[in-house]
């Protein structure tokens, strides 16, 4: 896994774990495949713009804070 798709999976897992969502209903709230989430999670996938503002609108951040690095 690259570094950059390394960083948004901590990252949606780090807020989502703040926001106490569970990574299994993730997915379904945002309307994506689950397949692919967990497949962009393992880095197997890249996310598209589109699914990264989906997930960021459930997570409620911006795309950006989910390519941020972790603190």
């Amino acid at each position: 896994m690259d570094e950059v798709h390394q960083r948004i999976a901590e990252q949606i897992r780090e807020l989502a774990r703040r926001r106490k969502i569970l990574l299994t209903h993730l997915p379904q709230r945002a309307g994506v495949s689950e397949t692919h989430f967990f497949m962009v999670l393992r880095g197997d996938r890249s996310p598209t713009v589109r699914w990264l503002t989906q997930i960021a609108a459930v997570l409620e951040c911006d795309v950006g804070d989910l390519l941020r690095r972790p603190r």
